[in-house]
């Protein structure tokens, strides 16, 4: 027995209070399964690791090891997203200040004056020689830092859709941005193909933040800052960030509400 919202046709358990889809109240009438049989009910489903329920806040973890492979598959996704937007936020705050600063540098004669001893100006290099040295090894550690983000959140978002491939249409297009993703120069295609992607969970499930998001990050952002040079490009680029954080946001609410309706299941 199943409870079919009115306002958007989910079949939703019987115990449900509000639709697990739009949230709406639902009534008391139960409906036979036969009704939508495309459709995959969001029904509970215990998770395999029951400690973590402790932490009712944490619904991403909690649904990675979810029997629901859809509640999986958000999951996942969601935190894939939030990774890469996050190397996407560091690497545009980066750029755009190493252009502004780039820009703003004068080269030219050095002005008159003494010239200093030997001794003074072979100290002076090697102290050079020093301080770039660090900040090779400083610039090596974040690098391989922010390549590691990159690639776990690529890992998580490819999961995630591979999840969702039996009841989401077309996500080896969001695959596929993924994969492109990882390589930096071929993120501008990768994130016209995970926007689609996004878009087409969020119509799925009826989550206009996941539209929202799926539109924002399949805008090629980049392009149309080049005419106002590097900084304004690196800047447009962080738009990719807010793009991937709405549509996590919706992916969160999607499975703030099933657990919510799983924890009022419980108390009855």
């Amino acid at each position: 027995m199943v409870k079919v919202c009115k306002a958007c046709g989910y079949q939703n358990p019987d115990y449900a209070t509000y639709c697990i889809r739009c949230g709406a109240l639902l009534e008391n009438i139960t409906q036979q399964q036969t009704q939508y049989p495309y459709q995959q009910s969001l029904q509970y489903s215990p998770s395999k690791n029951r400690r973590k329920r402790k932490s009712k806040n944490d619904v991403v973890h909690l649904s990675f090891n979810d029997q629901n492979p859809e509640i999986r598959g958000i999951g996942n996704l969601i935190y894939g997203i939030g990774w890469i937007a996050t190397f996407i936020f560091v690497v545009g705050l980066f750029s755009f200040f190493g252009s502004m600063a780039a820009e703003s540098s004068v080269s030219g004669p050095l002005p008159p004056g003494p010239t200093p001893p030997m001794q003074t100006l072979v100290a002076a290099i090697v102290q050079s020689y020093i301080y770039a040295a660090e900040m090779l090894i400083e610039l090596f550690i974040v690098i391989i830092a922010l390549i590691v983000m990159l690639i776990y959140g690529v890992y998580k978002t490819y999961k995630g859709l591979s999840y969702l491939g039996g009841y989401v249409p077309h996500t080896g297009i969001g695959r596929a941005g993924a994969v492109l993703d990882a390589i930096p120069p071929l993120m501008l295609l990768g994130n016209i193909l995970l926007g689609t992607s996004l878009f087409l969970v969020g119509s799925k499930y009826k989550n206009a933040r996941l539209k929202v998001g799926g539109i924002m990050t399949a805008i090629p952002y980049p392009l149309l800052g080049f005419a106002g040079g590097a900084p304004i490009a690196a800047l447009l680029s962080m738009m990719w960030f807010i793009g991937l954080t709405v549509a996590y946001s919706g992916g969160y609410s999607i499975l703030k509400k099933y657990y919510l309706t799983q924890g009022q299941a419980g108390q009855s």
